[in-house]
């Protein structure tokens, strides 16, 4: 087993993608999460590092040698460790281990950091090492299965400031454990691997923390406890050393969240300061013909006259415009000497964010007909009543730019998905809606499509499961809740006699919450006002803490 000695000069550059923080990162191990976000992002990440080689029980003792070593030798036990201070105890590997304890300071156990009880002890889980550390086995014993959470009033605190108590963090006031503070995003992104690594399993889990749901998988409040602690304590060198290890020497895949952070703010948060190329480049070309590739990148809520745009390399017969506000054409007629292919390398850069579009394309005599590509696949309700049906949104566009069908498969097994809908189109926003499923229901789906060509492209498989009925007697009250936008599309007017509505969220098709509205008393119409967005198809939830209905609303 080779063990990595090296050390490492860490920079903060994106190549390809946003943020990198790891040089280590294999050459092409995030291929194809380039451009994409929310759910279809964790899909991707999920087929990244689905497969891994799994340890048994018995061989933590050894790998924790080599993946959670202090630089004295000692075990970095994030349950008694105190950075910058002499913490209250250390540990030695092999001779220290549990055994019985009656206090701290007695041994140290393997900690299953996402307690194994919420997935029934259950491989491979039970021994992957991104959220398995060595921690002092009465502490430990003291956290039990709880959640990770914010403590209030402490019922116990450990040598190094650990705390158990109820929670006090909005949305939850069961008995949680807290880290230390140098730690929390260390398990944040444990917990944001283990949703995504598991994503095919993580919705018969059961924890006050997860909504059994492959997607987003936690509960509202455990995310925002998640994304806090993982933006207030960012990747360290430890993670990262760690992240290493496990890849090399003993599971084969990696965590994507310590690799790059900003892939949980691309999946479960809004996309504000991240610059992403919005365009998919064309690949093909043909002599005499014109080819013109319009590229566009995405910084939401920003001033994109700020971003800067440059090709880096590109065949002679291309030329290369900066068209301003983000955006730049490349476009040029290739001749019959120029048939191969040519490799492009675009350049994005914000502030201190560099990105890089990298690809090439392929000059033959022939046209080449491409199949139809999904952008965000989206489907709302994601967690149905029984009586609720569920509408799937999907973006699909087609490279050479033919008239595209498209059809939605389901069914309640992975493996059948003997139903079929047509969806139908709005712009490039394809959609359908599947008729409503008995409760316990698990439902799967993909989305076919195809173009004239014969060009043809299947999404990925998704599914949702239907949980019990609301009050009958509300279902009826809530199809007659309707919304409109007003005042020059800066506000939306929500009409309802049902109930007084508490708060609303606004999200794009994409998954992503874009604005949230706390809401005071019962008015009818109820009227909020909305940040300046642009044209187009989002998703309005609207909830009662016992009640909730979406609403597709079209903002001009």
């Amino acid at each position: 087993m080779r063990i990595l000695r090296k050390f490492f000069t860490i920079y903060l550059l994106a190549l390809v993608f946003h943020l990198s923080v790891n040089a280590q990162i294999p050459a092409n191990y995030y291929s194809g999460t380039e451009t994409i976000n929310g759910q279809e992002l964790k899909t991707a990440l999920f087929y990244i590092i689905k497969d891994h080689t799994a340890l048994s029980y018995a061989d933590l003792w050894s790998a924790f040698y080599y993946t959670d070593r202090k630089p004295n030798g000692k075990v970095w036990d994030m349950y008694s460790d105190k950075p910058g201070q002499t913490p209250p105890y250390e540990y030695t590997f092999f001779s220290d281990q549990c055994g019985n304890y009656n206090s701290e300071n007695d041994c140290y156990n393997r900690e299953h950091s996402f307690p194994k009880s919420w997935f029934n002890d259950a491989n491979p889980m039970y021994t992957d090492m991104f959220h398995l550390v060595p921690t002092d086995g009465y502490v430990n014993g003291k956290r039990s299965n709880y959640p990770y959470g914010r403590v209030g009033t402490a019922t116990w605190t450990s040598l190094n400031g650990s705390k158990l108590g109820n929670s006090n963090f909005p949305g939850y006031t069961g008995v949680v454990f807290e880290p230390i503070d140098a730690y929390k995003g260390d398990f944040a992104r444990a917990y944001f691997y283990m949703v995504t690594r598991y994503q095919d399993k993580v919705a018969n889990w059961n924890s006050a923390m997860l909504n059994h749901t492959s997607y987003p998988a936690f509960t509202a409040w455990a995310l925002d406890l998640l994304m806090l602690w993982h933006e207030q304590d960012p990747v360290s060198q430890k993670e990262i050393d760690r992240n290493n290890a496990i890849y090399y020497d003993y599971q084969g895949n990696r965590n994507p969240f310590v690799d790059h952070p900003t892939f949980a703010q691309r999946i479960w948060g809004t996309l504000d300061e991240i610059l992403i190329f919005s365009s998919q480049p064309i690949l093909n070309a043909v002599p005499g013909n014109l080819y013109s590739y319009t590229i566009t990148t995405q910084l939401t809520s920003k001033n994109k006259s700020t971003i800067t745009i440059t090709c880096e390399e590109q065949p002679n017969w291309l030329t290369f415009e900066s068209t301003g506000s983000g955006t730049a054409l490349l476009h040029g007629t290739p001749e019959l000497s120029d048939i191969g292919i040519s490799d492009v390398i675009l350049k994005a850069t914000y502030l201190e964010q560099t990105i890089y579009q990298s690809f090439s394309i392929e000059v033959t005599e022939t046209e080449i007909n491409y199949p139809p590509v999904f952008g965000d696949i989206y489907f709302a309700p994601t967690t149905p009543y029984d009586y609720e049906s569920v509408t799937v949104y999907a973006e699909i566009t087609d490279p050479n730019a033919d008239p595209i069908d498209a059809e939605l498969k389901w069914g309640i097994t992975s493996t059948a998905l003997n139903n079929t809908l047509l969806m139908t189109k709005s712009e490039d926003i394809f959609s359908a809606t599947i008729p409503p499923n008995s409760n316990g229901t698990t439902v799967y789906f993909k989305i076919i499509a195809s173009d004239d060509n014969d060009g043809e492209s299947q999404s990925s498989i998704y599914n949702y499961s239907v949980t019990t009925t609301e009050i009958v007697e509300h279902q009826n009250c809530l199809s007659s809740i309707y919304a409109h936008c007003s005042n020059n599309n800066r506000a939306i007017s929500i009409y309802n006699n049902c109930f007084a509505i508490h708060h609303v969220k606004l999200y794009s098709l994409a998954g992503q919450l874009l604005y949230i509205k706390e809401v005071k008393g019962y008015n009818n119409p109820t009227v909020i006002e909305i940040p300046e967005l642009k044209p187009g198809l989002y998703l309005l939830k609207i909830n009662n803490n016992t009640h909730t209905k979406t609403i597709k609303i079209f903002i001009r």
